[in-house]
Parts: C-alpha cells; structure tokens; sequence
C-alpha cells in the first residue's frame, strides 16, 4: 500500500507542474490495481495516502 501511494503521489505531482497536488484515495487504489492486481478498500487506501502525503511534505 505504501507504494502504492507513493507513485500514486509521484505520479499527482508530475501532472501538476508546479501547481497544487492533488490526489485523491482512488488514484491509490487504481494504482495498486493496475501494479499488483489489488482490491484496496478505499478507507486503507485513505489512510494510507494521508500519512505518506503528510511525510512527504504535502499535507
């Protein structure tokens, strides 16, 4: 889940340029989908980007 979070968050702040991050549970949880085929229910996957976001500096 952390890394899923993580690139989820890489992946917020390449498309926003400069401008303000913005990622949302569901990024997290299609990522994890996508990359290693789980089903992550939404409130991990919030709990989850709301910590790392948090560490890296974004929250």
């Amino acid at each position: 889940m952390v890394v899923a979070a993580d690139w989820a968050i890489t992946l917020a702040v390449r498309r926003a340029a400069g401008g303000p991050v913005r990622v949302t549970p569901e990024d997290v949880r299609v990522w994890a989908a996508e990359n290693f085929l789980l089903d992550v229910p939404e409130d991990l996957a919030a709990d989850v980007l709301t910590a790392r976001l948090r560490l890296r500096g974004y929250g």
